[in-house]
């Protein structure tokens, strides 16, 4: 058993074998060398919204520019461009909801009613692999 100072008398002592096994592994293999003992990295990229935009304007044939000006000009393109930013772009509802001109809630209802537009997640099927492959 580990000793423990007085500060933690109330608190359980710890085995010194489990903290031992109960130290990160952040990029080591823990002794062992094996691939499977090493810890996980899952890799962090992002799209960005200038991306996402280009990508749906030449989908729709249309400047990408329109898809940040608030009304229903480009509907189905804006809602796909929302959809592409909530799973692509490292930011919140509230930023792309500011960057496409319908607010902090818009995301959200734009999400609610995707389930109405099935040609529209087919669209952001299609253009989400191909940005995925860019990078």
């Amino acid at each position: 058993m580990v000793s423990i100072g007085p500060a933690y008398a109330g608190i359980l002592p710890v085995a010194p074998s489990f903290a031992r096994s109960s130290k990160p592994r952040s990029g080591s293999t823990g002794g062992t060398g094996r691939v499977q003992d090493r810890g996980l990295d899952f890799p962090q990229w992002s799209v960005s919204l200038g991306e996402i935009d280009e990508a749906v304007g030449r989908y729709y044939r249309l400047d990408p520019g329109g898809l940040s000006v608030h009304g229903c000009r480009v509907g189905p393109a804006k809602a796909a461009a929302v959809a592409l930013a909530a799973r692509l772009a490292d930011m919140t509802d509230r930023a792309i909801g500011e960057h496409y001109g319908i607010g902090a809630t818009g995301g959200a209802a734009t999400h609610r009613r995707q389930a109405d537009w099935p040609e529209v997640l087919q669209v952001v099927e299609v253009l989400a692999r191909k940005l995925r492959k860019r990078k």
